[in-house]
């Protein structure tokens, strides 16, 4: 399913475990727990913050005071030349054409995700169509 369809606690609880750990993530979306600094995933792909479809305005009350101004001065400076491809994790700013998962939201080379021009309709990488074929077994086989 694409990102823009998930109801919006699955869809916030999706975009605060791209910033923090899953169990952190569920209890700020379930009990309201504010995140703290400490609780940043140190490994956090800051270019995905300052993607409009990320829409990380919609997050402020899941973090304190300083982890929000600290995200929102980052989600600033973050530029093209923070980006990576999610499959070869290379950087070559604008000179390659890039697609982005509908799920993850995550940028590819059109080469890294086997694609030769843009897609007509959802575009999901192998990473978010494998998860999909698993739990679509899972569900068939309950």
């Amino acid at each position: 399913m694409p990102y823009k369809r998930l109801a919006l606690a699955k869809a916030d609880k999706w975009r605060l475990e791209q910033l923090e750990a899953a169990d952190t993530a569920r209890a700020a979306v379930h009990s309201g727990h504010k995140c703290t600094i400490d609780e940043i995933n140190t490994g956090v792909t800051f270019y995905l913050i300052s993607e409009d479809r990320y829409r990380l305005s919609q997050l402020f009350d899941y973090f304190e005071p300083t982890v929000w101004t600290m995200l929102k001065h980052r989600r600033n400076y973050a530029a093209v030349w923070d980006w990576v491809c999610h499959v070869c994790t290379a950087n070559e700013g604008t000179s390659r054409r890039w697609v982005q998962c509908d799920r993850c939201l995550h940028w590819l080379h059109y080469a890294c995700a086997g694609l030769t021009r843009k897609p007509r309709r959802n575009f999901f990488c192998c990473k978010c169509k494998l998860y999909y074929v698993k739990l679509y077994y899972v569900n068939l086989s309950h």
